[in-house]
């Protein structure tokens, strides 16, 4: 996957570059700030929670995986992040956020579906919180299946888990 990939409307980048240059690093924590509402936040794990100054919470993110930035290729404006963590050898797990103005427009598929065609042989694993249901739509129309959840997620609460295996296609919409 190098630095980063694109798609028709989206360019995805390594987001370390902008943390190296200072001037750069301050326009993110901008947009990171108007990006990272709470409706955003709300569906991610305790562990994204915003809890602290924007240039705090990118250090924590940071130091936990890679990050890229998810920008429209028309203007390039932040749209959210992809957040990627190696588990094992061939083994990764995604996250994703998107701005809420970017919700409801096809463009979480469309990252998604991007970041596993260019990834080569690659297991994915991602988790969606039970009250996000098209999150969970998202994955499945990339070719993820959903792995046996835990009884909160079948109460509509917790975390429901999915995998996507490196020979799996996208489904139908």
């Amino acid at each position: 996957m190098g630095s980063g990939f694109g798609t028709e409307r989206l360019e995805v980048v390594d987001w370390a570059p902008v943390l190296a240059d200072a001037a750069a690093r301050r326009r993110l924590e901008a947009e990171l700030a108007r990006v990272l509402t709470p409706a955003v936040l709300v569906s991610l794990p305790e562990a994204l929670a915003m809890r602290s100054p924007v240039g705090e919470w990118i250090d924590a993110r940071a130091a936990e995986g890679r990050v890229l930035l998810v920008r429209g290729r028309a203007g390039g404006a932040l749209l959210g992040l992809l957040i990627l963590a190696e588990v094992a050898p061939g083994e990764a797990h995604l996250g994703y956020l998107l701005a809420e103005h970017a919700w409801g427009r096809g463009l979480a598929t469309e990252l998604v579906w991007g970041l596993v065609a260019g990834a080569g042989p690659v297991r994915w694993r991602a988790g969606v919180d039970a009250g996000n249901p098209a999150s969970a739509r998202v994955l499945e129309k990339c070719g993820f299946r959903e792995v046996a959840a835990p009884a909160e997620a079948a109460r509509g609460e917790g975390v429901r888990m999915f995998v996507r295996e490196p020979e799996s296609g996208p489904r139908g919409a």
